[in-house]
């Protein structure tokens, strides 16, 4: 899909780090998401993604 494109780019860029599984990376920003639209267990505001999208990019940033 076009996620897993642009994130194709990115590694290859050098924004994300080589190996990275980038299905793996896709279940972890949208299956949270998609839990919060089935459960409605708390709120799927701006917030909640941008939280979420940043503590995943986090932990595949390139290391320092």
């Amino acid at each position: 899909g076009t996620a897993k494109v642009a994130l194709s780019e990115a590694m290859r860029d050098g924004e994300l780090r080589e190996g990275v599984d980038l299905d793996v990376l896709l279940d972890l920003v949208f299956d949270p998401i998609y839990l919060r639209l089935l459960t409605r267990h708390a709120p799927l505001d701006d917030g909640f993604v941008e939280k979420l999208v940043d503590m995943a990019l986090t932990g595949v940033a390139p290391h320092a």
